[in-house]
């Protein structure tokens, strides 16, 4: 075989060439052939000037040569026949139990109408195929759905967009896909929900009219310590220190945070928890002790005495309505309502955020507009030229 030519080989190694020409005009075209690995070929572009021809071949070139090494990896689009369903599963299994409970169950209620929508209704696609007209389908068929038609809130398609968005990022991370369509969807804006804040005689009235002790300690937990509603569920006897003063939330379940924290306790929330622990702690069931602060005392309803509580939202919901609470109160109100109180009374914004377990300040921030009272230092405290 013919031995090729440094010249030759030089030649063969170029990504394309430029011709110049002239139409009839009398304007030069300058026409760029480019060869293209992915598909063995060349592709043609034309420009009115060469520098423009060659600014483009230097970054079209660029591009195609990364595309051929995705290709060879098995990364370009239309290189990965994964079906949705299958990412889904995979979702469940890798990253769901990572998230908290109260996550892991908002996930699932959006999975199942998402699935029903991709699986059954769109036949199982690959999720290479999923475009952002696919998204915003999901996102409408959502809105109503199921047997009997049941039209949604904005905010709920808002949730079920996040949780799409989180499923398709996770693609994107495994390098499934090369982009995530639900960026390409505008998110609906929905009016965020007003937080009711209890007066005090509000809120004595729900702990009054709670049914039982297990239901009372909890409301407390969350009113006086701010925790989030599963967090109080989480808690053991042993996470409880009356003598320093603190409860220790995180030590038996993932938190939002994914971190431990110490929280004080109020002079409130220490008597009660210092009366309810003389009453359980060493209580007997069956021969055996409870280790949960918020246990069943007794066996009913499938639980067994000692068990923990998992759910209390409508006992809780119960009491409200018989102490006369709005209809629009939600058990984390009480968090909100605990958060406010330590802005209105003064307290380091920074020691506020500590408490509540946020990872951003920002956060803490936004409780500061539901106290006021900070604000009347602008007309009672002295200037400097007072």
């Amino acid at each position: 075989m013919k031995q090729q030519t440094a010249k030759q080989q030089g030649k063969r190694k170029q990504p394309g060439h430029i011709e110049k020409r002239t139409l009839n005009d009398g304007t030069d075209r300058y026409r760029l052939k480019l060869y293209d690995p992915t598909a063995g070929k060349y592709r043609s572009f034309t420009f009115d000037s060469k520098p423009a021809a060659k600014e483009f071949a230097r970054t079209k070139s660029a591009e195609l040569r990364l595309q051929r090494e995705q290709q060879k990896r098995g990364l370009l689009v239309g290189h990965s026949d994964m079906k949705f369903s299958a990412l889904l599963a995979r979702y469940r299994a890798e990253v769901l139990p990572l998230k908290p409970e109260g996550g892991q169950r908002a996930f699932e209620e959006s999975f199942k109408i998402i699935e029903r929508w991709f699986v059954k209704e769109r036949h199982d696609p690959r999720i290479i195929a999923i475009r952002a007209g696919d998204v915003q389908a999901c996102l409408v068929w959502t809105g109503v759905h199921g047997k009997r038609v049941k039209t949604l809130k904005v905010s709920s398609v808002i949730k079920h967009r996040s949780v799409l968005g989180a499923l398709l990022s996770f693609a994107v991370r495994l390098e499934l896909i090369p982009s995530n369509p639900v960026v390409k969807v505008k998110a609906a804006k929905a009016d965020s929900r007003a937080w009711v804040i209890l007066t005090d005689t509000e809120y004595d009235a729900l702990i009054g009219m709670c049914a039982d002790d297990m239901v009372r300690i909890y409301a407390l937990i969350l009113g006086e310590a701010g925790l989030r509603a599963e967090e109080g569920l989480w808690l053991k006897f042993a996470d409880v220190d009356l003598d320093a003063g603190f409860v220790t939330v995180g030590k038996h379940h993932r938190t939002k945070s994914g971190r431990q924290r110490k929280v004080p306790l109020t002079a409130r929330l220490r008597t009660a928890l210092a009366q309810h622990m003389v009453k359980y702690q060493h209580a007997s069931y069956g021969g055996h002790r409870s280790e949960w602060l918020v246990h069943h005392a007794v066996s009913r309803n499938g639980h067994k005495a000692g068990d923990r509580v998992t759910v209390l939202r409508r006992e809780l919901k119960r009491a409200a309505r018989l102490a006369g609470v709005a209809a629009t109160w939600h058990l984390h109100d009480l968090r909100h309502g605990r958060a406010v109180r330590w802005v209105a009374e003064g307290r380091n914004i920074v020691l506020n955020k500590e408490a509540l377990g946020h990872a951003d300040l920002k956060t803490t921030m936004g409780y500061v507009h539901m106290a006021p009272e900070h604000l009347l230092a602008l007309v009672e405290e002295p200037t400097p030229a007072d």
